[in-house]
């Protein structure tokens, strides 16, 4: 039986894409195992026949029905994901290029317990500061993203028993959410901003994800998925935890910028330079993910101790603070940091703890918190300053260029400037910023109104559909469907 035959529902509306079944998918066909070695393939037009299609060799045939409708729908979904993150990435378009094929092989690796992580890609990232930055290949993100999809509901619900203290990797959370809350705690503590004895301490792990203990977590994660996971993928989705946590990327990786970058990272700041069973690749979704679930359980200790203590304690990824009388914040740091020690192997930053009156102004996630009011801080300011004059050169480039000889890595880079500063002015919008939003746009604004659309609040900047990506690979899928199709 052909693939051809089968249809799958589409959940998302809106995308004229995903109303296309796999029913346009050709060349993949059904088959069953002849032997230990290979397997009968189907044709239309003739008998069944074993083919070159060693389960060892790179023609082996993929038993796709064997799969089954609700796994390859869950895939799919993982795929349509990842699309909407990475759509006018160099991999993503290559994946896109056979992605029926590319999907089921990923379905089928995982499902038969053959699936390896790809290379990866190494980038040091030199702002704000040096960083070292291992990105996975594209349908290794499927991949994670169908792993993640399983598990945030159970480390939401984790999460929210242990205190609901943690604001990274969540839907509904995430940084503003963090500062508002220790914005109420502080408010809450000083009486109105009214009790000058409270203080706010802030504290850092040091080299966090290069310092994961990856036999630890993998541990603690099977043992989290086995008692609270019930899905009929169980057996999947716990081997393939234990595949990604074992995964170092170092072993296998190129370079995406100028190695000799590396000597601008701090001493211990590099993979490279730790164990091979230690740490974990920053720039991963399936690391975040697990990063966070590494601190759960510190989360409900910390959340007991400061209840106990009448002080209250924020998280987010490896920045956490508390709040409360001077005594009570230290004692909840040397609690912190034996039991950081003695239970995931982690020290706290020597230099990145901060103890001061809460009047006097903390600095936390981007803001700044001073009574009454929270602030962005000098480096979001200033970065958005620095994005919005690239965007401006470059809007001048293109303003001055003909339509037909612009080039595709233009607006690469146009698409890229503006998600940087659109998430920069998205983090700006939760808080009192017009008036710095108007001051800074208004030398640029002109000129990036050529080529991109922006709103009267100055909060979001968009290419105009002439220069749009995304838009111009809509184009070419659409031009190659015609032409599969014709």
């Amino acid at each position: 039986m052909n693939i051809d035959t089968l249809n799958f529902k589409w959940t998302a509306a809106g995308d004229l894409r995903r109303s296309l079944a796999i029913s346009s998918r050709r060349r993949i066909w059904s088959s069953l195992e002849h032997n230990g070695n290979n397997a009968w393939q189907f044709h239309m037009s003739a008998a069944p026949s074993a083919n070159n299609n060693n389960k060892e060799n790179s023609y082996r045939v993929r038993p796709v029905v064997a799969l089954g409708e609700g796994v390859l729908e869950s895939w799919i979904e993982a795929r349509d994901k990842c699309y909407r993150n990475k759509y006018s990435s160099s991999e993503c378009e290559r994946f896109r290029m056979d992605e029926d094929r590319e999907i089921l092989d990923l379905a089928a690796e995982v499902e038969s317990r053959t699936y390896r992580p790809s290379r990866s890609k190494c980038l040091i990232v030199t702002h704000p500061r040096p960083r070292e930055i291992f990105a996975a290949a594209f349908r290794d993100r499927v991949v994670q993203t169908w792993a993640v999809m399983r598990l945030e509901p159970l480390f939401d619900e984790l999460y929210r028993q242990s205190g609901d203290a943690s604001f990274n990797c969540r839907v509904g959370y995430g940084q503003h959410h963090a500062l508002k809350r220790l914005y109420e705690s502080v408010k809450t503590k000083t009486g109105g901003w009214t009790r000058r004895d409270v203080v706010a301490a802030k504290f850092d792990i040091r080299a966090f994800f290069l310092s994961i203990d990856r036999p630890l977590l993998g541990r603690l994660l099977r043992e989290f998925v086995d008692s609270r996971y019930q899905g009929a993928d169980k057996e999947t989705l716990l081997w393939l935890c234990d595949t990604l946590c074992r995964h170092t990327p170092c072993n296998d990786f190129g370079w995406a910028t100028d190695p000799s970058l590396r000597r601008l990272l701090p001493p211990g700041k590099s993979l490279l330079e730790h164990p091979e069973w230690q740490g974990m690749a920053a720039g991963n979704i399936f690391s975040q993910h697990a990063a966070n679930f590494y601190l759960a359980a510190f989360d409900g200790a910390m959340v007991r101790l400061t209840k106990r203590m009448d002080c209250a304690y924020v998280r987010f990824v490896d920045d956490f603070a508390f709040v409360g009388d001077k005594p009570s914040v230290l004692h909840c740091r040397d609690v912190a940091r034996r039991w950081l020690s003695l239970y995931r192997h982690l020290q706290l930053h020597p230099d990145k703890q901060h103890v001061q009156k809460a009047g006097h102004g903390i600095a936390y996630l981007g803001g700044v918190l001073k009574p009454h009011r929270i602030y962005l801080n000098n480096r979001s300011a200033a970065s958005m300053e620095r994005c919005m004059r690239r965007l401006a050169s470059l809007c001048d480039v293109l303003a001055a260029t003909p339509d037909d000889r612009i080039a595709m890595e233009q607006l690469r880079l146009l698409a890229h400037l503006c998600d940087s500063l659109n998430s920069l002015l998205g983090l700006a919008s939760h808080y009192s910023t017009f008036r710095l939003r108007r001051r800074l746009y208004t030398p640029y604004l002109a000129r990036i109104r050529r080529v991109c659309a922006v709103n009267s609040d100055m909060l979001y900047a968009r290419p105009h559909k002439k220069y749009s990506l995304f838009n111009l690979i809509r184009i070419h899928e659409d031009n190659q469907l015609q032409l599969r199709t014709a």
